[in-house]
């Protein structure tokens, strides 16, 4: 079963929104404050430039670029992977106590049982 820290049923929960954390039978998903999410895009961001920028540096690799062509992207891609070093020392992800996790399990196991008798 798939909850909030409020004990919410939810069908899905998109990775770019938290993290989830697994306990038993209930995935409890942890919402980033507004800090986090900026934090998580900027790296997912960082993390998509220095993908599309791959092909350069295998081009580079095989000979293809010189070391001319190539010297701002190696450069560009250094600063990126800074920036996510940089992000990723301060980031931290949402956590959960032990009695807010068994809080928000006995409230989604009282949502369930209330969906489940028609309420």
């Amino acid at each position: 079963m798939i909850i909030t820290r409020t004990g919410e049923i939810i069908d899905y929960f998109l990775r770019e929104n938290g993290v989830v954390v697994q306990d038993g039978e209930f995935s409890i998903c942890l919402e980033y404050n507004a800090e986090q999410y900026a934090q998580y895009a900027r790296i997912r961001k960082l993390k998509n430039l220095l993908n599309e920028s791959d092909y350069k540096a295998l081009k580079f690799s095989d000979g293809a670029l010189t070391e001319e062509e190539y010297a701002p992207v190696r450069e560009q891609r250094r600063a990126w992977r800074a920036e996510i070093n940089e992000i990723e020392e301060t980031f931290s992800e949402p956590t959960i106590t032990r009695e807010e996790m068994d809080a928000a399990e006995a409230a989604a196991l009282k949502n369930y049982e209330r969906a489940r008798n028609g309420h």
